[in-house]
């Protein structure tokens, strides 16, 4: 009996028999998602993003206005529990479409593309508690030798909020988990494999970031840069998005805490 010959195996076959299939996939996905055209059509589903927040406020302002009487919508809406509702608000409301537009993303593997792969070990955990701490505390040296103020936008929120916890829910736990998924996690896992590289999709990251956060002024949005800046590298160190999310959170709350007890963020 004839048995066909058998071809050779070569060494490219027999590394790809060796590679992992998760290796596979993040190959197959960087290849994706390398084309310049993901560059625009990422911005483009950053503003499709905003849609939901804006219908939600004129939603908001409309109920406001014919409802409750509010003659000043612009005054009630800077109110520290309104603020904190709308927050909230915000991140139910445009979440499902991040979900939704990382699930129309040609990539295999959705959670890699968000950084909700795998969690990171507590020794990753305790050694960003240092750097933020360290982060923390050379802005609070700048703030003190400076004599730069607390940010109005948070007084008044401490000022006009009946619900403290309501507060601390909406900065320190909702909004790190919902801008980070957004930003170091959807919108970071579609630009880190473009022509903008690694070290570009920081730094598009971070400026659109802080660009969003225009209730501060131009020096306390130099702070949020800087911390944007350390939320995107650890994004790329450690190539998952609870990282950020945790660094986001411990910030938050050191700034809340001390923003009750010492008036000081």
């Amino acid at each position: 009996m004839n048995e066909k010959p058998t071809k050779p195996s070569t060494e490219s076959d027999m590394a790809h028999d060796l590679t992992p299939d998760n290796s596979r996939h993040r190959s197959t996905a960087q290849e994706h998602l390398t084309e310049h055209k993901y560059i625009f059509t990422t911005l483009g589903w950053m503003a499709l993003l905003y849609i939901p927040t804006l219908l939600l406020s004129i939603v908001v302002g409309i109920y406001a206005g014919a409802v409750l009487n509010i003659t000043d919508i612009n005054a009630w809406i800077m109110d520290g529990d309104v603020t904190a509702m709308m927050g909230i608000g915000m991140a139910i409301v445009t979440l499902p479409w991040v979900f939704y537009a990382a699930y129309r993303t040609p990539v295999p593997d959705k959670n890699a593309l968000l950084g909700l792969q795998s969690g990171p070990s507590a020794k990753q955990l305790l050694h960003w508690a240092l750097v933020t701490a360290v982060f923390i505390g050379i802005w609070w040296t700048v703030n003190a030798t400076l004599e730069i103020e607390t940010p109005e936008f948070m007084v008044g929120l401490k000022a006009t909020t009946d619900n403290i916890w309501l507060l601390f829910l909406a900065i320190c736990i909702v909004a790190p988990v919902f801008e980070e998924i957004v930003f170091r996690g959807f919108m970071f896992g579609r630009l880190e494999h473009t022509a903008l590289g690694k070290s570009g999709t920081v730094l598009i990251t971070a400026t659109i970031f802080t660009l969003i956060h225009g209730q501060y002024n131009a020096l306390e949005l130099t702070m949020v840069f800087s911390l944007a800046l350390l939320l995107g590298y650890s994004r790329l160190k450690t190539g998952n998005v609870y990282v950020p999310i945790f660094i986001h959170m411990l910030n938050n709350t050191v700034s809340m805490v001390t923003l009750y007890m010492f008036e000081v963020v």
